[in-house]
């Protein structure tokens, strides 16, 4: 099992003991240094398509990142 589905499952866990209202259907992953934060009242950001990844795309990453 990889880091990232290690950490995943404490995740669920945790969502599961802790009662959240609001399940979710889909998990994203985003690097901080990929968002764009814009300095103005409403705190908005934007994040490229392309920076965006699937669970399944980001194992590897995820696991160099840990190293």
């Amino acid at each position: 099992m990889s880091e990232l589905n290690e950490n995943f499952e404490r995740l669920m866990e945790f969502v599961k003991q802790h009662n959240f209202h609001k399940l979710f259907s889909q998990v994203y992953f985003v690097e901080d240094k990929s968002i764009r934060r814009f300095f103005n009242p409403d705190k908005s950001a934007e994040i490229s398509h392309q920076d965006i990844f699937v669970f399944e795309n980001y194992e590897n990453r995820f696991d160099e990142i840990l190293k």
